[in-house]
């Protein structure tokens, strides 16, 4: 069983996985794709025949490529001890959502959620060190 930080984001997530001061690093990148404009992907105005706005059918896209993306991470907390959730915006709290309705068993694993910004790949695998080594769950 190992100690787990995870910095993610909707491009990316950063798994630090270890035990006392050996910890590796695994990227696991999602699938997510935004349009780049509204009109690419249609005017909030445009109504399909069945009455629904084409925004509501990106967002739900959008919904299944965070489902999809956040299994893939939870398939890689199997050895998960602990697990400290780090990251910018809304979408570490997603996740941690996900873990409480989908998966009950590591969401109890969850020690920590933590607003942090983008960092180096050292500097995520230090910041989960000094966690871990500051803490009792070491």
């Amino acid at each position: 069983m190992e100690n787990v930080g995870i910095w993610l984001d909707k491009q990316k997530a950063y798994l630090i996985k270890g035990l006392e001061s050996d910890y590796t690093l695994e990227t696991i990148k999602s699938n997510f794709t935004a349009p780049a404009t509204k009109e690419a992907f249609g005017v909030r105005e445009k109504v399909s025949p069945k009455g629904f706005i084409q925004e509501d059918q990106f967002h739900e896209r959008e919904k299944h490529q965070l489902k999809e993306y956040f299994k893939e991470i939870t398939d890689s907390l199997k050895n998960a001890k602990h697990i400290v959730i780090y990251g910018p915006s809304l979408i570490p709290k997603k996740f941690q959502k996900e873990l409480e309705e989908q998966y009950p068993m590591l969401h109890k694993k969850v020690l920590d959620l933590i607003k942090c910004d983008s960092m180096t790949e050292k500097q995520l695998i230090a910041m989960v060190k000094k966690y871990y080594s500051s803490s009792i769950y070491s």
